[in-house]
Parts: C-alpha cells; structure tokens; sequence
C-alpha cells in the first residue's frame, strides 16, 4: 500500500485506525468538495466512525449539500481527483452509493444525501462493459475481505451466493463459491474467457492490488 494515504496496513483487528490516519483520509475527500458551488457538509460515518473497522473495512463518507440530486449528479467527475483504480454506482443498492477503490486496495463510499437510484438487472457480459463489471467485482469481494476480518460470517455466505445470482452465474460460473478465494477464481476463468470472446482486455491493475491485499490476510 502506498505511503502517505493515511490508511492502516497489515492489521486484522477492529480498530486499527488512528486518529491521525483518520484525519489523512478525511482532508484528502474534504479537498475534492473545496470548490463546489454551495457548502457541501462531509460527515465520516459506519465502522471507521465508530472505531470498529477491520484492516479491510471501507470508509464511508455520508455528504450534505443544499441540491443533493446535483450533487449525486456531480459525483463521479467529483472524485476523478482521487485517481481511483475503479469507480460506480453500487448497483444493488436503492440508495445512491457512488464507489471507489483507490490504490492500495483502498474503499472508499460516498452517500449523497438520501438520494435514491434504481436497482439494475444482474450483469450481462454480453452488453454491459467488462470493466465495469470488474470493477464491481472486486469492490464487493474487498468489502467481503473487510467483513470477513469482522467475523461477518454468515453475511459473507449470504453476499458470496448473491454475488453468484448477479455477476459470477451470468459470466458463465458454474457455482456458488465457498470462499472468496474460490470468487476469485472463478471470475479470473470467467473474465478471461469473456475477454478471448469478445477481444477486449480488462487492466489487471484493481484486480492485483485487491488480491494483494486479501492475501497479507490469508483470505486468498
């Protein structure tokens, strides 16, 4: 994980964080709003808030502004300045949740206001973009890694069969996985059959780094 970022590496207790690391991350999103017309209020909330993250949790940012809907319209050209290594809107969530992954295998979750947005269909490689896919996919298995390291268990097989249904099935899987390990496996043969099929190629960029980062925890 890069150096300077100001999030905590190689620990697997609740948290891990301290408060100068929090006060890093929280002036690094609080710089991309500087210049937004009209005050926009960023509020650092769930596991990072409360002091009970994993190495892996993500950090979720809820943001106040007088025209929330502009605001989540603004969202993903807002945060370019992150650099993120993959960026989209949680499309399994009603309410809108813009998602990025940084370098390090960094999550970070932005919540404008209570705005809402529609659930999509399952992903359908065949008309849906393979990075936007791959991007979905190791977002959520990094936010599983978080929720493993947490003793999430049942949640993490409940989400690993959900995960099937939506992106793993639909990619050609032919089961549920029992672990992220094992996701992470069959969206690798998955993907790169896809990628043989239709002559694109995905960056592996997100994909090592997430990797990179299950594996200091033994979760692949």
């Amino acid at each position: 994980m890069p150096r300077g970022l100001g999030f905590p590496r190689n620990r697997e207790g609740a948290g891990s964080g301290s408060h100068d690391e929090e006060v890093d991350v929280d002036s690094r999103v609080r710089s991309l709003f500087a210049d937004v017309p009209g005050r926009v209020r960023i509020q650092l909330v769930g596991s990072r808030q409360r002091g009970d993250a994993t190495a892996l949790s993500d950090w979720d940012f809820r943001l106040e502004a007088p025209d929330c809907g502009r605001l989540a319209g603004d969202l993903p050209g807002l945060v370019v300045g992150l650099k993120a290594l993959g960026a989209l809107w949680d499309p399994l969530s009603r309410r809108a949740v813009y998602m990025v992954v940084l370098r390090g295998a960094i999550k970070v979750d932005f919540f404008p206001g209570d705005e809402e947005r529609p659930l999509r269909l399952p992903w359908d490689p065949a008309s849906d973009r393979l990075c936007d896919i791959d991007a979905h996919f190791w977002d959520w298995t990094l936010w599983l890694g978080g929720k493993t390291l947490g003793s999430r268990a049942t949640l993490v097989a409940s989400e690993l069969a959900k995960m099937f249904g939506f992106l793993l099935e639909p990619l050609g899987a032919d089961r549920v996985p029992a672990s992220i390990g094992e996701a992470v496996q069959l969206y690798g043969a998955a993907r790169d059959r896809h990628e043989i099929q239709q002559g694109v190629h995905v960056s592996r960029q997100l994909g090592d780094q997430v990797r990179a980062a299950l594996a200091r925890h033994g979760l692949v």
